[in-house]
């Protein structure tokens, strides 16, 4: 996974897994995990979690390409989010 700052940059039409974070003293602390078609339609500040993403005080996107489709990107998605407890995911515990 490539790290970029919130809000510097443009957004490629690739697929992939990204995941909004905030630097802590002790690492990076993920926000919200998701999976897409398209970075550059995904990632922007019309995403619909973006008030959560934002209440939490997210600064980086963490984003990896996935060109494995859909199916791929949504395993990766699962597996990542049964590691972090993410606070704007919408977990089925």
């Amino acid at each position: 996974m490539k790290v970029y700052a919130i809000g510097q940059g443009t957004w490629n039409d690739v697929p992939g897994v990204y995941i909004f974070c905030v630097l802590t003293p002790t690492g990076w602390r993920p926000i919200y995990i998701g999976q897409c078609d398209s970075f550059r339609d995904r990632l922007t500040t019309n995403h619909h979690k973006w008030p959560c993403i934002a209440g939490h005080g997210a600064t980086h996107v963490h984003a990896m390409v996935v060109n494995g489709g859909e199916v791929v990107r949504r395993g990766i998605e699962a597996d990542l989010l049964e590691v972090y407890n993410t606070p704007c995911n919408d977990q089925l515990n």
